[in-house]
């Protein structure tokens, strides 16, 4: 399980699916970042500060991965209702299949 995944930052890292890989996993899943509540913020604060040239890039994959940032609804807070379509996650250079996951496991 890749957690968090936050799209334009750390989308793009293999390297421990590579090593599960070679130790004989099948697939991975990962879990795209939830900013609820007081999160979301902060969150865009970090990221004006470490990212202030990608932050509203970063900040739109996620909501098209959840259309809204700050998803509380029951049943899809916790997986989104779309694939991370432009990131790293999503395209063929991971060496395992890649799942998006919800929080009891379930693809």
């Amino acid at each position: 399980m890749l957690a968090p995944i936050i799209p334009g930052v750390n989308d793009g890292n293999f390297d421990m699916v590579k090593q599960v890989a070679e130790a004989g996993a099948k697939t991975a899943s990962y879990q795209i970042v939830r900013l609820n509540g007081d999160l979301q913020p902060i969150f865009g604060h970090w990221l004006e500060e470490q990212f202030p040239d990608r932050k509203e890039r970063i900040l739109n994959s996620i909501r098209s991965s959840r259309r809204r940032t700050g998803d509380s609804r029951f049943g899809t807070r916790m997986k989104g209702e779309e694939t991370l379509r432009t990131s790293s996650a999503s395209n063929s250079t991971s060496p395992l299949p890649l799942h998006a996951k919800d929080r009891a496991g379930k693809a």
